[in-house]
């Protein structure tokens, strides 16, 4: 049975590997393939694009909450939706989930934080709504003061 065989190299090949592989790593981490004013270019365009998209993806989501209530009074009021405004509702929901993975991602490239959506709150939806108030009984029976209808003669 015969050993396995072995490389051995001649110490002139090693001493002259070593100092290549010195060499190679006193250079490589401070050399770069693209000159830095046009890194410096490349990332200012970048941040002005993600900054566009942020803000298109605010509005976005602004403007398809008002979508979503609008189409859902109209749910109430008509029973359905018209084909075309749920084209558009879908689009808009389209749009936004588009906007949502591009803006993570260049987020993440870019090592900056992603805009905080609002959502609109209870109070807010309670004072925007517009409409017909119908009256309820809010009293005990017998205590409202409703002006010349309070007798049952006159009304």
């Amino acid at each position: 049975i015969s050993a396995p065989f072995q490389v051995t190299l001649s110490t002139k090949l090693r001493d002259k590997a070593q100092a290549t592989i010195e060499l190679f790593n006193a250079n490589v981490p401070f050399s770069h393939a693209v000159a830095p004013n046009i890194t410096s270019t490349l990332h200012k365009h970048c941040i002005g694009a993600y900054q566009s998209l942020a803000n298109s993806y605010v509005s976005t989501h602004v403007r398809l909450g008002k979508l979503e209530k609008r189409c859902e009074q109209d749910r109430l009021l008509q029973g359905t939706l018209s084909e075309a405004r749920e084209k558009g509702l879908a689009d808009a929901r389209s749009l936004m989930e588009s906007l949502t993975k591009t803006v993570q991602t260049l987020s993440e490239a870019l090592d900056v934080t992603v805009p905080v959506l609002k959502e609109e709150s209870a109070e807010e939806s309670e004072e925007s709504t517009k409409g017909i108030e119908l009256w309820t009984k809010s009293g005990v029976d017998g205590d409202e003061k409703l002006g010349s209808f309070d007798d049952e003669e006159t009304r």
